[in-house]
């Protein structure tokens, strides 16, 4: 089986290509975990900044309605200053003559 030294060049040529081969495997074995773990951590990255956007998209919505409301409350306020100065002004009228 191994009559000259060439026959055992070959076996560990060969034994050396396994183990560089069961090596790569391994190697790739975990690339490949690594990889699944930062897809799962960017998908979930992805789900929590959605949910904040949704949130903010909310609060964004909620505050241009209260925003719109104040308005039409201070115009209605405006306005009720605005008689009130009125009323007060031809009563000082009245009271005068």
């Amino acid at each position: 089986m191994l009559d000259t030294s060439k026959d055992v060049l070959n076996i560990v040529i060969a034994s050396c290509i396994g183990a560089f081969t069961i090596f790569v495997c391994w190697m790739l074995w975990y690339v490949i975990r690594v990889m699944r773990q930062v897809n799962s951590l960017i998908d979930n990255v992805k789900a929590k900044i959605e949910a904040i956007d949704g949130i903010l998209k909310t609060i964004h919505a909620k505050i241009d309605h209260s925003a719109s409301a104040l308005s039409v409350l201070g115009k209605g306020v405006g306005q009720i200053m605005e008689f009130v100065k009125n009323r007060r002004e031809n009563k000082s009228k009245k009271t005068k003559k």
